[in-house]
């Protein structure tokens, strides 16, 4: 990891959020930082620190905006020198992260377990005694570092990550979206279990599709079902969102024997409706036009995806939404292209997921589409191993606006 990332981390990026909004609460601080951390470090912080320290950066910014110039640099001061104090090989603390003086691609320590840093994970630990001073009350964070990995397969490459030991959990993303969308409950299942996130072909670090004139969702699911043969995966529950959950539930219907369970969040199983298919088409259109999103679709996307609290209460959310969107590489229109047309052209699953003796729990936004949430509620009243939940406060991302549920 450069020094120049972690300038532009300390220099520029946490900055900016300061710089942007009148008004911040912890939570937007912690949500702000934790995608950085994740999206462009690739790192996660497990142990909780992250919302005592956005706790403690919105208490430094009001000491700046009250005028408190000497208050504000004796907090600074003795951050500081608890920071130098922590600078060890294998040690990464809360202040270092927030701080950023210390180096993130740290050394792990001789104690280190081999075990521990199996699926390209370092995870270092070490506690301070609570009785010493010079630690002003902070904690070691427990930080994982994680290195792009891939599965090379039909010339091009998956791109996927795993974290954590126990049973394994198969995460499998909607169109548009990549691997930090899961950021937040990846965090907290990763304690308990091996969670899996592998990115679609032409999202995040993944590559292009190896063939596009033959891409369905069934073919999609079998590239997904490849990658867990390269695993060794005997058995694996599957949590999919919108249509990573109908590609999950193509690979469960053709490998029943492999699948523990299934979690479907906001993901539709009849065919596309006449009119998500027009605007299904009109979107895509531009976008193969204009080779991106314009703003007008990112717009109707937000518009369409988040709930009105969140869009009125949580700013941060539609801004973080707009600026992934917007970094969508133009080289990857085409396939995103190809891929939106077999969704488009999906078949209707609901005449066979009954089929299906695994158990399944749907969850869906209470603002999500209409059409799906109606299927939805009738799938409820139908099938004995299906059961439902209704989110609250929420549309289609709502493993964001409500990641708690």
């Amino acid at each position: 990891m450069t020094n120049e990332k972690i300038d532009w981390f300390t220099t520029t990026a946490v900055p900016q959020i300061f710089y942007d909004n009148e008004q911040l609460f912890p939570e937007d601080v912690e949500y702000y930082l934790s995608n950085i951390l994740f999206h462009e470090f690739d790192t996660v912080v497990e142990d909780g620190s992250l919302e005592e320290t956005s706790q403690r950066l919105i208490e430094l910014y009001e000491l700046y905006k009250n005028g408190n110039a000497q208050l504000l640099q004796d907090q600074i001061s003795s951050f500081n020198q608890v920071a130098i104090q922590l600078q060890q090989p294998g040690i990464v603390d809360s202040m270092n992260a927030m701080q950023l003086s210390a180096d993130l691609s740290m050394t792990p320590n001789n104690s280190t377990n081999q075990n521990e840093l199996d699926q390209n994970m370092n995870t270092t630990t070490q506690e301070l005694n609570s009785d010493d001073e010079s630690n002003d009350g902070w904690q070691i964070s427990v930080v994982i570092i994680m290195s792009p990995t891939y599965f090379k397969y039909k010339n091009s490459e998956l791109h996927y990550q795993i974290c954590g030991q126990g049973p394994a959990l198969l995460f499998i993303q909607g169109l548009l979206w990549d691997k930090n969308l899961w950021r937040t409950q990846y965090q907290a299942l990763s304690k308990f279990f091996q969670c899996i996130t592998v990115e679609l072909w032409e999202h995040g670090l993944s590559g292009h599709i190896p063939d596009e004139s033959s891409c369905t969702l069934e073919t999609l699911a079998d590239d997904i079902w490849q990658l867990t043969r390269h695993l060794k995966l005997k058995k694996f529950a599957i949590i999919g969102f919108s249509v990573g959950g109908t590609i999950g539930v193509h690979l469960a219907l053709t490998h029943p024997s492999s699948i523990m369970a299934m979690m479907l969040l906001n993901t539709p199983l009849s065919e596309e409706a006449a009119t998500g298919k027009q605007l299904y088409d009109e979107l895509m259109n531009n976008v193969k036009k204009l080779g991106k999103l314009s703003h007008e679709a990112i717009n109707n996307i937000i518009e369409n995806c988040l709930s009105l609290k969140t869009k009125e209460d949580l700013p941060l959310i539609p801004q973080q939404i707009r600026k992934h969107l917007e970094s969508i590489p133009t080289s990857n229109i085409k396939g995103i292209f190809t891929i939106s047309n077999a969704v488009i052209n999906r078949k209707s699953l609901l005449d066979r997921i009954h089929t299906m003796d695994v158990p399944i729990q749907i969850m869906i936004g209470q603002e999500e589409n209409p059409l799906i949430l109606k299927e939805i509620q009738n799938i409820k009243h139908k099938f004995k191993n299906i059961s439902v939940v209704i989110i609250p406060g929420s549309a289609h991302l709502s493993m964001i606006e409500q990641p708690d549920i």
